[in-house]
């Protein structure tokens, strides 16, 4: 599955473009109806929102690049 095919959950997006090495965890997600709010913590740096939206397929993407 890739992109292109969308995420069964916002976490499932938020941490998709991360590298292994990043170490990408989950902190938090505040749901919002068809929207999702996911903080990201990483080795890489400190703690990153990321946007996420379920598509009309019922499939999650990113909507915004990462932010501190």
């Amino acid at each position: 599955m890739g992109e292109d095919d969308g995420y069964s959950t916002p976490e499932e997006a938020a941490l998709s473009r991360w590298e292994p090495a990043a170490n990408a965890r989950v902190r938090e997600v505040r749901m919002q109806r068809y929207r999702a709010t996911v903080l990201v913590d990483t080795d890489l740096s400190d703690s990153l929102t990321v946007r996420c939206a379920r598509r009309t397929d019922g499939r999650w993407e990113w909507t915004h690049e990462p932010s501190a």
